[in-house]
């Protein structure tokens, strides 16, 4: 299965990265993951703990994961 990555121009238009620039970004991403656990002491993605809560004014549901160790948002949903 191929997976097709874009990128958005300063115009707002979406284009087809090339695969350069998606490896580019990819340790860029890799790099500030390590920066960061090195500030933090450790991969705050490693230590996911679910949370969810439900918004009393609007009855909404909002879940997602967040680090167990600080508290960081890691994903929602």
């Amino acid at each position: 299965m191929s997976v097709t990555h874009y990128k958005q121009t300063p115009d707002g238009d979406w284009v087809e990265m090339t695969a350069e620039e998606v490896q580019a970004s990819e340790q860029e991403g890799n790099r500030e993951r390590e920066e960061k656990a090195k500030e933090k002491g450790h991969y705050c993605d490693e230590n996911p703990q679910h949370y969810g809560f439900e918004d009393e004014e609007s009855g909404r549901w909002y879940h997602g994961q967040e680090c167990s160790i600080c508290g960081e948002l890691i994903h929602t949903g």
